[in-house]
């Protein structure tokens, strides 16, 4: 972390993500034990933005993860 926004390194191909304040959020919250629709509530709620603003953008930064192996 640096200062909002985190700093991610693939260790499978090296490459460096940058997170904004949201994207960090988002990373510190993946447990394993929350829901997308309990991500999607916490970020909702933290950033004051409404459940369903927030939704897709919540599911599609999780799939764009994925795709990248950086979470499972």
């Amino acid at each position: 972390m640096i200062g909002d926004e985190a700093i991610l390194v693939s260790s499978r191909t090296g490459k460096v993500h940058t997170l904004n304040a949201v994207g960090a959020r988002l990373w510190q919250l993946i447990d394993g034990s929350h829901s997308v629709e309990v991500l999607t509530a916490i970020i909702g709620d933290e950033f004051d933005v409404s459940t369903e603003n927030v939704a897709a953008d919540c599911a599609a930064f999780l799939t764009e993860l994925r795709e990248r192996g950086l979470v499972t």
